[in-house]
């Protein structure tokens, strides 16, 4: 659980990367950060600016977390039976949001810092140019702002609903078995 928020906040970079990663390196070319141009990096951080300025980065990570913790709760709950535990837990979540939400704004930049370096070692130059040109559209930005809210449509907030259901399922499951072996081992998690 003190890591869930951590998950949540990174979850935003995960959706958006996970299609950038499958793509591979562009052209068949082998980029690193010290070759990427400085042409690729100026691209990559226009289309991020034009997609996501700055004034609505928090709103967006917010939106997601909010989105993704609320389904995480609701899975847990849907757990435990015990209205007490419930209550004790719902308080816990909302202490740590106040906590981990002041983590979240302070490495927003550094987040937006890596997708650029992400885009601009992902994507070609000409596919950059691609992109900002679509993001310089009224749909394009539309397209980009509003993919975030896409998470709480019903059609896929219920598929990943039951997704969230069966996972805490099993993490609750195996819960028992890692904290067997924690102790058997004689580690200490906390170090």
């Amino acid at each position: 659980m003190p890591f869930k928020r951590f998950a949540l906040c990174a979850a935003p970079l995960v959706l958006w990367a996970a299609p950038l990663a499958a793509q591979g390196t562009p052209n068949g070319d082998d980029a690193t950060a010290s070759e990427t141009s400085d042409m690729r990096l100026s691209l990559a951080a226009d289309i991020l600016d034009k997609s996501f300025p700055e004034e609505t980065r928090v709103e967006m990570f917010q939106t997601i977390t909010d989105q993704m913790e609320s389904q995480m709760m609701q899975s847990l709950s849907g757990m435990i039976t015990d209205e007490n535990a419930n209550g004790i837990i719902a308080d816990w979540q909302e202490r740590l949001s106040v906590k981990t939400d002041a983590i979240m704004r302070s490495h927003i930049p550094a987040l937006m810092d890596g997708w650029v370096m992400a885009y601009a070692e992902t994507y070609s130059e000409p596919e950059l140019r691609d992109i900002l040109a679509f993001v310089s559209t009224p749909s394009g930005q539309a397209f980009m702002q509003r993919s975030q809210d896409l998470i709480s449509h019903p059609a896929f907030a219920g598929a990943n609903q039951n997704f969230m259901d069966e996972t805490m399922k099993t993490v609750m499951a195996e819960m028992p078995g890692l904290m067997d072996e924690l102790i058997t081992s004689g580690a200490n998690p906390a170090e």
